[in-house]
């Protein structure tokens, strides 16, 4: 791991004199890039103005000094305050020990939100806060990372309690682990649906220098042909409104696919390329999409529009050696609903996988499907009616769900030689058969479950703390889909 200087602070190499914020200054909150575009010296009001990865204007808020005390303060004359802060809150510009990062704090004075003052640009950041969230030291994070809400946002509420603990335990701290210490009490107090996962796994290659991110990666599509054509790497693909993408129609027509870039086959099971793939493969009853070796794609819905498919055998998306592929407000399921043997999502020898606000529904047999893969998220997003389980999991690693609605399956969580599966403030209702049945140990925190006592599983769910459990014969069919997660079906 690269050390991560921007984020410590060890600006040595930058000579810094000035004691308040000047124009061209940069601060970095892990998900923003905010640079001072606006300084009036006459009253200290600064203007700030938030960039994300791609590319996208974000937060903006001015700060006014208060020359009596040396303090900056929000105006709340921008859009709207950043993360975690209101108008009127205290921001200090923090100079202390090589330190150069602002610092928001609560009226309780509680620091609640940091900005470090970097000379880095948005690929440099990008690329050191994804290294910073795989390092799994944590000791030595808490002791030389200045610590950030989009870096807190991959921990549970007991991990947070367990690194306050470290902390509190020492004796003398420095101004980076005091620093912490103050931000990691904070976020215990913020409601679990507004912590969300770092932002990295929204990554489009910014973080790795791959290539140069532009309006040109950006499609705009509103049918199965342009969404077909628009699939590849390091691109964003916007679906309009009320749009129903069905694969089917598409990948049933072999002429479709004699373009470069695509191809037409009968088995993934030895299929090899050197290069990325759109692939039609032939299932039982028809076809399905498989992405082979796509990094960097990004599909996003807006309300109303859903991707599905015919077959019953068939996934509604295939991925198979890709990297970074995320999903955002989409329904996804199949158009027939008698059983089915093929899932909703299925990943294998993939990396990094993204679903925020996604709703994957039946036949599909499993909701999600693993196969040897690692860093699958899924944030805000249901799964129900598939006709064998919520998700079936084999040698997966850190897959995490947060915030999710798991309901009307015929079968719980399966799992073989996968490590590292994190449930985080998720409901499980109404799901028949065995709620857990997996061989390696899972971790559930802040969730709830209602099923009968002698089908949860190999799993002790008694054993776990801030979980709530009710044993009923009925699986909780009094409850109800929580609002506002996930699209509605139309």
């Amino acid at each position: 791991m690269r050390k991560i200087v921007f984020l410590i602070g060890l600006l040595s190499a930058v000579m810094i004199q000035a004691q308040t914020i000047k124009v061209g200054d940069v601060f970095w909150d892990g998900r923003y890039r905010y640079e001072a575009v606006k300084v009036n010296p006459e009253v200290g009001a600064v203007h700030l103005v938030g960039e994300d990865e791609f590319g996208t204007i974000g937060n903006t808020f001015d700060l006014l000094l208060d020359n009596k005390d040396g303090q900056y303060f929000i105006t709340g004359e921008g859009e709207r305050p950043f993360q975690r802060a209101e108008a009127g809150w205290e921001v200090n510009y923090i100079r202390q020990s090589g330190m150069y990062f602002l610092a928001v704090r609560n009226p309780q004075k509680r620091i609640v939100s940091t900005l470090v003052l970097t000379p880095d640009n948005l690929q440099d950041l990008t690329n050191q806060e994804q290294e910073a969230e795989y390092n799994e030291d944590i000791d030595f994070m808490l002791e030389n990372f200045l610590m950030n809400i989009q870096y807190l946002g991959r921990f549970s509420l007991d991990e947070l309690k367990g690194m306050q603990a470290k902390l509190e335990a020492k004796t003398k701290r420095s101004i980076i682990e005091e620093t912490n210490l103050q931000l990691i009490i904070s976020e215990q107090n913020v409601p679990e649906i507004n912590r969300r996962e770092p932002i990295s796994y929204l990554r489009m290659a910014l973080s790795a220098g791959e290539y140069d991110y532009d309006e040109a990666d950006m499609f705009e599509v509103d049918n199965t042909a342009d969404f077909i054509k628009a699939l590849g790497s390091n691109r964003i693909i916007n679906i309009a409104e009320d749009t129903e993408i069905n694969l089917s129609e598409y990948l049933e027509n072999e002429a479709l696919f004699q373009e470069p870039g695509r191809d037409w086959i009968y088995d993934m099971y030895e299929y090899q390329s050197d290069n990325e793939k759109i692939v039609s493969e032939e299932v039982y009853d028809g076809r399905q999409l498989t992405l082979y070796k796509v990094r960097n794609l990004n599909i996003i819905g807006k309300p109303g529009s859903s991707i599905v498919v015919n077959p019953r055998y068939a996934n509604v998306f295939n991925l198979k050696d890709c990297y970074n592929i995320s999903f955002q407000n989409l329904v996804m399921g199949h158009t027939d609903g008698s059983i089915c043997s093929g899932g909703v999502i299925r990943v294998e020898n993939s990396e990094v996988v993204y679903l925020d606000r996604c709703d994957l529904y039946g036949c599909g047999t499993y909701g999600v499907i693993g196969m040897n893969s690692s860093f699958l998220t899924m944030y805000s997003c249901l799964i129900h009616d598939c006709s064998e389980g919520i998700m079936d999991l084999n040698y997966c690693k850190n897959f995490s769900f947060r915030d999710c609605d798991f309901y009307d399956n015929d079968n719980g969580v399966w799992g073989y030689l996968s490590t590292d599966t994190k449930f985080n403030s998720c409901h499980f209702f109404r799901n028949g058969g065995a709620l857990f049945y997996v061989d390696r140990k899972v971790m559930l925190d802040n969730c709830e479950m209602w099923h009968p006592e002698a089908d949860r599983g190999n799993v002790n769910v008694l054993s776990f703390e801030e979980l709530d459990y009710f044993w009923d014969d009925e699986r909780g069919d009094g409850v109800q889909v929580r609002e506002g997660i996930g699209p509605r079906r139309p």
